[in-house]
């Protein structure tokens, strides 16, 4: 299993519409989901070049989901948002961790944690019209989520996952 969390949405939304930051488990091979991973991952060189992510100009607007291999958990990875993401030329990169995490004995929110490029699930950006763009996943967990929490997403995300002047 692969556990997902939305917690950078979380900031986004008030908090009585969410509390806990909402986790959902997804099956590894779930076919939604390997085309959100797909989808995200090519367009990832797109968002990468024009967030401003590689030039460190991209400001506070934008995240990226990462996978973290985890053990002793019954899970491959917890997939997990991270914020204030610094990358590196080399692909490597670190980022604060957007919420609590679930199977990171020892890590919390806030905390900053190291991933590398190929780590990357999903990436996040507030377009000037104050849509959230990318959220593959998100996309795909709206179906999974109670009607409150699915209906506030559906309100905030971009029709298209890619900005229309970026294609």
């Amino acid at each position: 299993m692969i556990r997902a969390t939305l917690a950078a949405l979380c900031l986004l939304l008030s908090a009585p519409a969410w509390g806990q930051d909402p986790t959902v488990d997804v099956a590894t091979d779930d076919p939604a989901m390997v085309r959100a991973y797909d989808g995200a991952a090519a367009t990832l060189p797109a968002f990468l070049d024009r967030s401003g992510a590689l030039t460190g100009t991209a400001g506070p607007l934008f995240s990226v989901k990462i996978a973290v291999p985890v053990d002793d958990t019954g899970m491959d990875d917890e997939v997990i948002w991270v914020s204030n993401v610094r990358i590196r030329r080399n692909g490597k990169a670190e980022g604060t961790l957007d919420n609590e995490p679930v199977a990171m004995p020892g890590k919390h929110a806030g905390d900053r944690i190291k991933f590398h490029l190929d780590d990357i699930r999903d990436w996040s950006l507030i377009g000037a019209d104050q849509k959230l763009y990318g959220h593959y996943t998100t996309r795909v967990l709206l179906d999974h989520m109670d009607g409150a929490q699915a209906d506030a997403l559906r309100r905030i995300l971009s029709e298209n996952p890619v900005p229309a002047d970026w294609q």
